[in-house]
């Protein structure tokens, strides 16, 4: 499976794998939303779904070079372009997660619900959504993260015929507008 990590920069390769593996660590979240509570689990889950989803294809670029894929600014270089570096490591990233879900967990309900979430740091906002699935017995999982757009944010579009990388920069009232880059 990892052939399908396209080009990415592994000159500590035992970093990314220790990153992975403290990342993906199960975790279940607890929220109480009146009288109710609300459980999130975070899940290992796989290549599709779950917090090694989210890891390999949102940081490290797993099958970004089939479909367009947005990453996280953690200073990695995937399909040969580095990223800046605003999330410092998986453990501020699961932090993200868990600050998003408390924060909107009016908004965690139906059967797949789907959240945005403002992150901000240093001045700098992505602008990341989170989807979940309810389970039979009622707890949601994690399905996926991903930044939408922000500072630092790319997306690579491998079957756009010329540039392939996608970022965000702000205009003159602060408004996030797409660039096309190299």
């Amino acid at each position: 499976e990892l052939n399908k990590i396209s080009k990415i920069d592994i000159k500590n390769p035992k970093k990314y794998f220790r990153e992975l593996e403290e990342f993906t660590k199960p975790e279940k979240i607890t929220i109480k939303n009146g009288d109710e509570e609300i459980i999130v689990n975070l899940v290992e889950g796989d290549a599709k779904k779950g917090l090694t989803h989210i890891w390999l294809r949102h940081v490290m670029g797993y099958e970004s070079d089939k479909t367009a894929t947005t990453f996280f600014p953690m200073g990695q270089t995937v399909n040969g372009k580095k990223l800046p570096k605003i999330i410092d490591d998986a453990n501020e990233l699961k932090k993200i997660i868990k600050k998003a879900v408390e924060e909107n967990k009016d908004n965690i309900k139906g059967s797949n619900p789907k959240i945005k979430y403002m992150y901000e740091k240093d001045g700098k906002i992505i602008e990341i959504t989170l989807h979940f699935r309810k389970m039979k017995n009622g707890v949601y999982e994690l399905r996926t993260i991903y930044p939408e757009k922000g500072d630092g944010v790319y997306m690579y579009a491998p079957k756009k015929p010329d540039k392939k990388w996608k970022t965000w920069n702000r205009n003159e009232n602060g408004e996030f507008v797409e660039v096309w880059v190299d």
